[in-house]
């Protein structure tokens, strides 16, 4: 699912432009037991869903406050990003991927330690948690939104997993 947001500015100081940038969620939560596990999945303990839910206000407030004092008055934002429908983060769809990655490197590697050692800087908001950080943080207005479903679910599925499992794994070997 991918979420677009015109949000309250779209006039940057050098004029509307479009900024690429990495997820939201910029840093791994602190002092993680998420044993065999990359990412939240329904084996997380409690305390990994609520660090990461965490992480990702603390990141995406700093990300709003951080846009605001870029943009200028009146103008609007469009933010697109992955998301989730639910509010349960360990649905499939959510973490499928990191699930596959996890397995895999868990058959690649001698010791386990190397794998728990290792957590994925991700969190995939669902509008509800987008909603509430927008309106706490208090620099934007949500205007509208929409939730669009990628297409050929299944399949592609299958391929962004794939996709995303080799942007992992190049990260964590190098070039």
């Amino acid at each position: 699912m991918e979420i677009a947001f015109p949000i309250h500015d779209f006039h940057g100081s050098r004029g509307p432009h479009p900024r690429l940038s990495k997820n939201n969620t910029t840093m791994v939560p602190c002092g993680l037991e998420n044993k065999g596990k990359l990412y939240i999945s329904k084996s997380s303990p409690k305390c990994v869903l609520d660090a990461y839910l965490m992480q990702f206000q603390n990141d995406f407030s700093h990300f709003l406050e951080s846009r605001s004092h870029e943009m200028v008055n009146g103008g609007k934002m469009v933010l697109s990003l992955l998301g989730r429908e639910s509010m349960d983060p360990t649905v499939p769809h959510s973490c499928y991927h990191w699930e596959l990655l996890a397995h895999a490197l868990m058959a690649m590697v001698s010791e386990e330690e190397n794998v728990d050692c290792f957590d994925a800087p991700y969190y995939a908001p669902c509008i509800e948690e987008m909603k509430l950080e927008i309106e706490k943080e208090g620099s934007f207005m949500l205007d509208s939104h929409n939730v669009y479903e990628i297409d050929g679910m299944l399949e592609r599925n299958h391929q962004l997993a794939h996709w995303g499992c080799y942007q992992v794994v190049s990260v964590l070997l190098g070039p």
